[in-house]
């Protein structure tokens, strides 16, 4: 199977939804994620592609996902209680 390499050959070529990923990525660095949201919150740090294909648990993903927007939400807003969840919540009236 070939694969795609980038212009400097140093390893596969990066799609677009990869680089929108990556710059996304880049972006929860410079907001300090690491400490802010990772080590206050007890969450698993995310892998720079975590996104962009279907994991093997689709909840879990999705989980992630609202997690992370909950807490740029708190960030935004410099409120905790903005978007509240449990673990009660309906996954698909997460989103209000």
């Amino acid at each position: 199977m070939d694969e795609e390499f980038d212009e400097n050959n140093q390893g596969p070529a990066m799609g677009p939804v990869q680089t929108m990923m990556e710059s996304a990525f880049e972006k929860l660095k410079i907001l300090k994620y690491e400490v802010k949201y990772v080590k206050s919150r007890n969450r698993k740090h995310l892998h720079r592609l975590h996104f962009v294909y279907p994991a093997a648990n689709l909840s879990n993903q999705f989980e992630d996902f609202v997690d992370i927007c909950a807490w740029l939400i708190s960030e935004i807003t410099n409120d905790n209680n903005t978007f509240k969840r449990d673990q009660y919540d309906d996954p698909n009236t997460g989103m209000k």
